[in-house]
């Protein structure tokens, strides 16, 4: 990188030596730096099969100075981004722009990177799908961590990544944001301060067919305190595109201003050892319209929810309307590391409802009771719980 006059000294803007690195990169080739690089306008590269790397986020860097925008425009295939940290601070909260903007470009790999600021990190939007981002950190994003947008496809894998903002947050912004694809394995991921950590909703028109998540946290906490404003921890919904299956297994909904988990218009979630803690709203809750079906809760714990306004929400809500759920060996009580501000443990609201199961869960000491059963339906088993 140097032969092309990047001075990487942390002071000198490198820009026009970027530029020219990038016109004469072949496919097949990588450019590599050590020391800190000042950049200040935009890099755009169509080229397939090449690489982006660093020493090590101790020993390569990207000091941004530009105006708010895209940093790196790829517009290809097989692209390799890793071990270098990318600082994006500017003088205000960015209102635009993407670190890494991948567009169209499919077959994607970082991995090892340090990213801070900016308004976007990731943004892709690949039909061909096929990204993979491991052992990253992304910091202080002001809308969204990774974004897959409405035309995204094939699978992807996320794991190893701790995402987390204090910035003044758009309303719209996520930690993560699918919004059609095939199949994505999620894993190992913190992600905290965000308005909706986790979105899970495919657009208008569009499919998502499949999200496989384990031990993946998400958490309101923002700046040592809980965030003043925020919505749900992971908002689940097939409300306008195509939903299929979503498993989170070992994950974590905690001190959101509303709900931890909220599943809507879907057809097959499955929650396997989750927990919820201290949310505003319910520990889950499945609402009245866009009814969600096939769900199941199986063990996990949800405890001192409600925390703003006790005796008012609960560890589980069911709302009217919704049938073919299953609820089993779960802890929703107060526990010694939670306030006792559950209104009950269970709610099954309105009479609506059959083909459910409620059976073995611990529900005792919540501020109003144990479980709420108003379903009507003929079709249904509440039994052994305590």
């Amino acid at each position: 990188f140097k032969d092309f006059g990047a001075k990487c000294d942390g002071t000198t803007d490198d820009t026009a030596a970027w530029r020219s690195a990038f016109t004469a990169l072949k496919s097949g080739q990588q450019i590599t730096w050590a020391g800190s690089s000042v950049l200040s306008g935009q890099i755009t590269s169509n080229l397939s099969r090449i690489s982006l790397r660093g020493f090590g986020i101790g020993a390569s860097s990207i000091i941004w100075k530009g105006p708010d925008g895209n940093i790196f425009n790829f517009g290809n295939a097989f692209i390799d981004i890793g071990n270098f940290l990318v600082d994006a601070s500017t003088a205000s909260t960015p209102t635009t722009g993407t670190i890494f903007n991948f567009g169209a470009g499919s077959n994607i790999f970082i991995n090892n990177v340090l990213a801070n600021n900016g308004y976007d990190i990731v943004y892709t939007n690949a039909p061909g799908g096929q990204i993979v981002i491991n052992d990253c950190i992304f910091n202080n994003a002001a809308n969204n961590g990774v974004f897959f947008g409405p035309s995204s496809g094939g699978g992807s894998i996320l794991s190893n990544i701790l995402m987390g903002t204090t910035q003044s947050l758009n309303a719209a912004g996520s930690g993560l944001t699918i919004q059609a694809g095939g199949t994505f394995n999620l894993s190992n991921m913190n992600v905290a301060g965000f308005y909706r950590p986790f979105v899970i909703s495919p657009a208008s028109g569009c499919l998502l067919e499949d999200v496989y998540a384990t031990n993946c946290l998400a958490d309101g906490v923002g700046g040592g305190s809980r965030r003043s404003t925020g919505l749900q921890g992971w908002h689940i919904s097939g409300a306008t595109g195509t939903l299929g299956r979503v498993y989170l297994t070992n994950c974590w909904a905690g001190s959101m201003i509303s709900h931890g988990f909220e599943i809507q218009a879907a057809t097959d979630i499955e929650l396997s050892g989750c927990r919820a803690y201290d949310n505003g709203g319910n520990g889950v809750f499945v609402p009245a319209s866009l009814v969600p079906t096939q769900v199941l809760i199986r063990g996990g714990v949800f405890s001192g929810n409600s925390y703003a306004a006790s005796g008012t929400y609960s560890g589980i809500y069911i709302d009217n309307n919704v049938a073919n759920f299953t609820i089993t060996d779960a802890m929703s009580q107060p526990n010694t590391f939670t306030l006792n501000t559950q209104a009950y443990g269970i709610v099954v609201s309105g009479t609506a409802h059959d083909h459910y199961v409620i059976t073995g869960n611990q529900t005792w000491g919540n501020v109003t009771g144990g479980i709420l059963d108003q379903g009507t339906g003929s079709n249904k088993t509440v039994a052994n719980n305590i």
